[in-house]
């Protein structure tokens, strides 16, 4: 796989990220996850990817702050950000500020996820 097809995804949730990378190493992508803000950072200071998903409720470095770091290092890959919280606008005001492509709300509807996904990379 080239790095135009890896996808990196951040969640502290073990659980979500193995079965996100189960679902879309099917559909060939190179899937690398990591659990925490500062793993994201240091895999995207080493490897470069066709899109980042990152959770939004994580500790001890938020969704937000992790996002802010990884713009730090790379601006032109797509982010998608993940959130159960719900649509209040002033949550996506806020994420929208920072660069994100898309968001994609809890829990997961596959098929807006796969659209999603396909739009992000295409666009990039």
């Amino acid at each position: 796989m080239t790095s135009a097809e890896s996808i990196l995804i951040v969640d502290d949730d073990v659980d979500i990220c193995e079965a996100l990378k189960d679902m879309l190493e099917l559909d060939g992508y190179n899937v690398q996850t990591v659990n925490s803000g500062y793993e994201a950072v240091e895999a995207v200071k080493r490897n470069r990817y066709c899109l980042i998903i990152v959770d939004y409720l994580m500790r001890p470095m938020s969704g937000i702050k992790t996002i802010r770091e990884l713009r730090k290092i790379t601006f032109e890959t797509p982010i998608i950000l993940m959130t159960a919280l719900g649509k209040e606008e002033n949550i996506i005001k806020e994420i929208k500020a920072e660069g994100v492509f898309d968001i994609l709300h809890k829990p997961l509807n596959i098929d807006m996820m796969y659209k999603t996904i396909s739009s992000a990379v295409l666009k990039k």
